[in-house]
């Protein structure tokens, strides 16, 4: 223990730079906060805690991202008080999934979350949201407000005030993406770097990485999670690996499982985080290591030093506060505010807690379906064409509608139509959609429900959003086929029935009889058998020809039919 007081910040210097640092970082943290709170009173669930953000501007706001599996649970929650308490944001488990969060160092206000549903917008401080037209992916800010979003393989950015630009491919898949403190043309993405912006790439490091920090204090100081971890004093370039010879536990830590970060005034203060082994921390440049664990809690994952390391899934610093830090384990979110020695729960406080914000796609939205203009009658085959309408009658927006039919093709004044489904996105109230449809009605059978001759044609109109008349989103048109030798499937009374793709079964067993029957017929001839009088050839006996003939109509009539059916 002598050995680490030694280590820990015992320079009378370093200690007075380091007072005078936190004093003027207190009163900027001490500000009023921009972003607005609503009632608190939620808890975080801690088996679906999936990570902590925090804000760059505003040390006590956090946000907690989680994927409960109760669907009135909120996907994304907010804490304006470093966690005590947690209030809803609008984005609810029952529309969304989140998998990231960036909040716009420049414009603390403005914040993008990705989702399930594509990307959200949040211009009140992360509480309201609504869609936004950015590129799909995992999405990080840099230090001058750039914004990058990446899939692990392509990446896209947009400096402030500017246009989307994709960058050249990096060379291989990447899980972390980390744009330089204070040089926009430096960024590291897993084990790439480039020095312009993108324009170029180059393997600094051997394998893939899950987590790359710079440090604060010295830019050209960075770290990155290996086997075992690496440390660069050239801002990236070179890298060695630390010495851990004290804990050969890092040799174990998985790619995906682990996290790093610097102290922010102290370049020779290192964290490492581990899935196998709980939380490590160095403050002699990685000589030296200690686990920091008063009042962490939560379930190990496999720890040769004990069962009392917990696994830690989540690890990330304050960019505000340098005693700040944050890690989710089994047990939920847990803070230190004085540099590791102790950790409080994070986790809220149930209460009363107010409803969320209306969510974006939420309310009421009523779609009416009318189909039309079916002939009266119809003699296959025949290409049926038919109309109809959606009619959306509000009075809020529509999400995710679609309509489907049983139809061949269908041409629609909005959206996308492939074959028999339509996909219309979000419909405004008062949108009428025009839709005119098709269907090729064979000779040989149609699939359709019907009514002894009645042939009728049912459609669907669907949204995600609540629909409060659900009896008229379904619609039937019908018309009567004519009186001639032709099928409609499935119907009783109809003579040989036919499934939809080929013929009924019992179509197949008449057509194997007929095919034995002539099997049979050709061997008795071969055989020189005969039902007439010697020496009179082939003669049948009278009646046979009818029915031989009568067979063979049968066995045409049914090629016929199968054979129009399977095209």
């Amino acid at each position: 223990m002598c050995a680490w007081a030694s280590n820990h910040r015992t320079t009378r210097s370093g200690s007075v730079v380091r007072t005078l640092t936190l004093l003027v970082i207190g009163a900027v943290v001490s500000a009023p906060a921009d972003a607005a709170c609503i009632a608190g009173g939620y808890t975080l669930d801690s088996d679906t805690l999936y990570d902590v953000v925090t804000h760059p501007t505003e040390a006590d706001t956090l946000f907690a991202i989680q994927n409960p599996a109760a669907q009135d649970g909120i996907a994304l929650l907010k804490s304006c008080d470093g966690g005590i308490t947690w209030s809803a944001t609008a984005l609810t488990r029952d529309f969304y999934s989140v998998s990231s969060l960036a909040i716009d160092p420049v414009n603390g206000e403005t914040a993008y979350a990705m989702t399930n549903r594509g990307p959200m917008v949040s211009r009140d401080g992360g509480i309201t949201w609504s869609e936004t037209d950015l590129p799909n992916g995992q999405m990080v800010f840099g230090g001058d407000g750039t914004l990058y979003s990446h899939d692990l393989t392509s990446i896209q950015k947009r400096p402030p005030g500017q246009t989307w630009a994709t960058l050249t491919p990096v060379p291989a898949k990447f899980d972390v993406l980390r744009p330089h403190p204070t040089d926009s043309t430096r960024i590291h993405v897993g084990q790439y770097y480039s020095v312009d912006g993108g324009a170029s790439w180059q393997q600094v490091l051997p394998e893939r990485v899950a987590d790359v920090r710079y440090s604060p204090s010295d830019p050209m100081r960075m770290i990155a999670t290996a086997t075992p971890a690496l440390l660069s004093t050239d801002g990236g370039v070179n890298w060695s690996e630390l010495p851990l010879e004290e804990f050969e536990v890092f040799q174990t830590a998985s790619v995906s499982g682990t996290a790093v970060a610097f102290d922010a005034l102290d370049s020779d203060t290192i964290w490492i985080a581990t899935r196998s082994c709980g939380l490590w921390r160095s403050s002699s440049g990685g000589a030296r290591w200690r686990l920091p664990t008063a009042g962490l809690t939560g379930a190990p994952e496999s720890c040769w030093l004990g069962d009392n390391r917990p696994e830690v899934k989540r690890f990330k610093p304050s960019p505000m506060d340098p005693d700040r830090f944050f890690a989710i384990t089994s047990d939920g979110l847990f803070i230190t505010t004085d540099d590791g020695d102790t950790w409080v729960e994070a986790n809220g406080q149930a209460g009363n807690p107010a409803p969320p914000p209306p969510n974006p796609f939420s309310g009421d939205a009523d779609l009416e379906l009318d189909l039309f203009g079916l002939p009266g009658r119809f003699t296959p085959p025949v290409s049926l064409k038919f109309s109809g309408t959606i009619r959306h009658n509000g009075p809020d927006m529509a999400r995710e509608v679609t309509f489907s039919v049983p139809v061949d093709s269908i041409g629609s004044s909005h959206g996308v139509c492939v074959g028999g489904s339509c996909d219309f996105g979000d419909v405004a109230p008062g949108t009428i959609i025009q839709l005119q449809m098709q269907r090729k009605i064979l000779g040989g059978g149609i699939s359709a429900r019907c009514n002894g001759d009645v042939f009728e044609m049912s459609g669907r109109v669907t949204a995600t959003t609540n629909d409060p008349v659900p009896d008229n989103n379904v619609d039937t048109v019908s018309s009567v086929r004519r009186n001639e030798p032709s099928l409609i499937s499935g119907c009783a009374g109809e003579g040989l029935l036919q499934r939809e793709g080929g013929g009924g079964s019992f179509g197949y067993v008449l057509l194997f009889v007929l095919l034995i029957s002539a099997l049979t017929r050709r061997s008795f001839d071969r055989a020189g058998l005969s039902c007439g009088a010697a020496g009179s050839g082939r003669n049948l006996e009278p009646g046979l020809a009818g029915k031989q003939q009568v067979m063979a109509a049968r066995l045409n009539w049914t090629s016929f039919s199968l054979g129009n059916h399977e095209a």
